[in-house]
């Protein structure tokens, strides 16, 4: 009722796995759930919830607060915790930061996607298939990956393509130029 007071659409499940159907039909920009429920608690719906939508805002409402929860709940990706009784401003302060913070999680991920395209690396010649084929190979693997050749060759093309189909695609790409040196 606080919520559609203010202007909010809100839809409620009785369950968590009601929940999940309700997430994977229709995805919302924020869940809110209870830490106990019937079947499925808050902490097991929310995990199953950010496989399906990474970017989803989460919010707890612990009936009463267990350190404990607060802590697991936080790993698996909520972002705030409201405790049992709560205020109707409690509520709107954390339904506000918590869509905030979903948009700025999808404007992040639009950035990257944007960032990225613009490293592809785009051709069909031989000499550039072997290039990819050594990219495919070194790719899932953790092994150190040194990039020589001419400035303007593509280097940085190749090294952020290794990254994105490497198993630590997810961690941030840091380029590191070494130092040129010259002959005496």
């Amino acid at each position: 009722m606080i919520l559609e007071y203010e202007d909010y659409e809100f839809v409620g499940a009785p369950s968590g796995t009601e929940g999940i159907a309700l997430v994977k039909r229709e995805p919302p920009d924020m869940v809110v759930l209870d830490i106990k429920m019937p079947g499925m608690n808050g902490l097991e719906t929310l995990a199953e919830i950010r496989k399906i939508d990474e970017a989803l805002a989460g919010g707890d409402d612990l009936g009463s607060r267990h350190d404990h929860d607060a802590m697991q709940a936080t790993r698996l990706g909520a972002f705030d915790f409201i405790e049992k009784p709560f205020t109707s401003e409690r509520v709107l302060v954390t339904v506000a930061k918590g869509l905030e913070l979903r948009e700025l999680r999808q404007e992040n991920r639009e950035l990257k996607l944007a960032m990225e395209s613009k490293y592809e690396i785009v051709g069909d010649s031989a000499p550039l298939r072997a290039v990819l084929e050594a990219v495919k190979r070194a790719s899932p693997t953790n092994a150190t990956v040194m990039l020589l050749g001419e400035s303007g060759v593509g280097k940085e093309l190749v090294a952020r393509t290794i990254h994105r189909n490497s198993p630590r695609a997810s961690q941030r790409f840091i380029q590191v130029t070494a130092p040129r040196f010259q002959r005496s």
